[in-house]
């Protein structure tokens, strides 16, 4: 029984998650920077009239996935400050403080798919300056760990 348990609730090994990102996205790259991280780089394109995104995703076993939109840049609008975004420009994509995403959990099946949801709402803010994802992000919160 502890055994099954621990099987059940082990974060999935960087190299397992690297090989499930690579499997729905086969022209993605990744590396393992001095073995201690993961880093992919793939493209979302979160509709067929939207751009296509270069985006890269920065993991730590046990840690928050941080997504980087390299290209295109991230735009704001009227000088305001993009919505659901942390001070290091990555992505808030869930609520961290309710464990809505854990390591045990595949990137390839969470963060990537919450990463285009993410770019599809920008578009939409982007165009008409409402954010329509949802989230808990206000106004002088973006140093805060939820999303």
């Amino acid at each position: 029984m502890i055994g099954s348990l621990w099987t059940r609730f082990r974060p999935y090994t960087l190299a397992r998650q690297a090989a499930r990102l690579r499997s729905v996205q086969p022209d993605s790259t990744f590396k393992f920077p001095g073995g201690s991280y993961l880093v992919w780089h793939g493209r979302v394109q979160p509709h067929p009239l939207s751009d296509t995104y270069k985006i890269s995703i920065r993991y730590r076993l046990r840690n928050r996935p941080k997504v980087f939109v390299l290209s295109p840049k991230l735009k704001t609008r009227n000088s305001e400050p993009i919505p659901h975004t942390f001070p290091d420009n990555t992505l808030c994509l869930f609520r961290f403080k309710y464990r809505e995403w854990a390591s045990r959990m595949w990137i390839a099946e969470t963060i990537l798919p919450w990463t285009s949801l993410w770019l599809y709402y920008y578009e939409i803010w982007l165009a008409t300056g409402d954010w329509l994802g949802g989230g808990e992000h206000l106004e002088g919160t973006r140093k805060s760990e939820s999303g």
